[in-house]
C-alpha cells in the first residue's frame, strides 16, 4: 500500500516540491551562514592583542638589529669606509650605524613593555603554584652564568670575545691596505674644497677646475663626498682625478696620513 501510494503522480509532486523546498531552504541557509562569516572574521582582526603586537614587533626589531650588527662588525673604519665609498645595498656605515642604534633603542623598549605584559608568565618559570617555592633553580642559574662569563670576558678582553675583536680590527685593516690613493689626512671627505685645497697648498681654482668635469659644478663650500655623491662615485676616485688634473705624481707633495681612528 505504502508503495503504491508513493507511485501516484499527487504523491511524486508533492515529494518533489518538498525536495525543491529543502533545497532552497539549504541555500539561503548557506547564503546567511556565508554572509555572517565575513562579519564574525572581521570582529576577529578588529581586536587587538597587545601581547601579540609586542612579540610580533621584538621579533621585527631583533632580526633588523642582528643584520645592522652583523655589517656593522664587517664594516671597515668609518673614515675608511667613507673615502672608499663602501656600502651594503647601497646604504653606506653612516646609514648603518643609525639603522642599528635606532632598531636597539626601539628593541630595548619593546622588550621592556613585552616583560611587562607577560610577567606573571615569568614568574611562573621561578615560582611554584603552591607554596611560593622557586623551580627551575638550575635554568636560571645556567642563565645568569652564561651572561656573566660574556660580560666578564668582553670587559677583561680574553678569549674568545678578544678574539672576535682582533678578526673585526684585521679586517678593517686589509680593507684599509687596499684603498687607493689613500686619504691624506682623516676625514679628508668631510673637508671643505677650500680648506682642502690649503692643506694641499694649491689654488683653490685649480681644484675646482680639475674636479668641475661633470654636468654640476664644484663650490668652495662643497666637499669631495659632495662631489662624490652627485657623480655616482667615491672621494678616493676624485682625489686619484684631483692629483692626475695637478699633475701630481703618487704620493709626492701628500701630507702624512695621521693615525687610525673610528
Amino acid at each position: 500500500m505504502n508503495t503504491e501510494s508513493q507511485l501516484r503522480p499527487s504523491s511524486l509532486l508533492k515529494n518533489g516540491r518538498s525536495a525543491l523546498d529543502a533545497r532552497k531552504t539549504g541555500a539561503f541557509e548557506a547564503l546567511y551562514v556565508g554572509r555572517r562569516e565575513p562579519t564574525l572574521l572581521l570582529q576577529q582582526v578588529a581586536k587587538w592583542n597587545n601581547r601579540a603586537f609586542t612579540s610580533l614587533l621584538v621579533t621585527a626589531m631583533f632580526l633588523v638589529l642582528a643584520v645592522s650588527g652583523c655589517v656593522r662588525y664587517f664594516a671597515p673604519r668609518c673614515r675608511d669606509a667613507n673615502w672608499g665609498g663602501w656600502n651594503v645595498l647601497g646604504l653606506g656605515k653612516d646609514e648603518w650605524v643609525t639603522m642599528h642604534m635606532a632598531s636597539a633603542v626601539m628593541f630595548l623598549i619593546i622588550a621592556a613593555v613585552h616583560v611587562v605584559l607577560n610577567w606573571q608568565v615569568l614568574l611562573s618559570y621561578l615560582r611554584t603554584q603552591r607554596g611560593g617555592g622557586l623551580r627551575h633553580v638550575r635554568e636560571a642559574g645556567g642563565a645568569v652564568g652564561i651572561t656573566a662569563v660574556v660580560v666578564i670576558l668582553s670587559a677583561a678582553m680574553l678569549p674568545p670575545a678578544s678574539s672576535l675583536a682582533g678578526f673585526a680590527e684585521g679586517h678593517q685593516e686589509q680593507f684599509a691596505l687596499a684603498l687607493k690613493p689613500v686619504a691624506p689626512w682623516r676625514h679628508a671627505e668631510d673637508t671643505p674644497l677650500a680648506e682642502f685645497a690649503g692643506k694641499l697648498n694649491v689654488p683653490l681654482k685649480s681644484v675646482l677646475a680639475s674636479l668641475n668635469t661633470g654636468d654640476r659644478p664644484a663650490h668652495a663650500e662643497d666637499t669631495l663626498r659632495d662631489v662624490a655623491r652627485w657623480r655616482d662615485t667615491t672621494p678616493a676616485a676624485l682625489y686619484r682625478q684631483l692629483r692626475h688634473g695637478l699633475g701630481q705624481c703618487e704620493g709626492r707633495n701628500q701630507p702624512p696620513r695621521s693615525g687610525d681612528d673610528e
